[in-house]
């Protein structure tokens, strides 16, 4: 989209230098920054914020938790917290 329209001449003049690449931190940081109830719970079931916001294969250890009764049912907390949240924020 973006070699079509913002950088459709500079495309032209040189095609294939525009390339996307991504390692994947941006998506953590955002899910960090915009659900502080769920990287919570992330951090501390990997140990720290700055180890799965920078370090993806940290996040592996989660597919550990899936069975974790406990893990799961403050997942779900926030989950329902989140819902709740955005339902106040529509109707207003």
């Amino acid at each position: 989209m973006l070699r079509a329209t913002i950088f459709s001449e500079f495309n032209h003049l040189y095609p294939g230098k525009i390339q996307n690449k991504t390692n994947g931190v941006t998506p953590r940081r955002w899910l960090h920054c915009c659900n502080p109830g769920l990287s919570e719970l992330i951090s501390d079931a990997v140990g720290s914020v700055d180890e799965w916001i920078t370090n993806l294969d940290t996040l592996r250890q989660l597919s550990d938790k899936s069975e974790d009764s406990e893990f799961v049912s403050k997942f779900l907390d926030i989950k329902r917290i989140n819902k709740a949240k955005l339902a106040k924020w529509v109707l207003e």
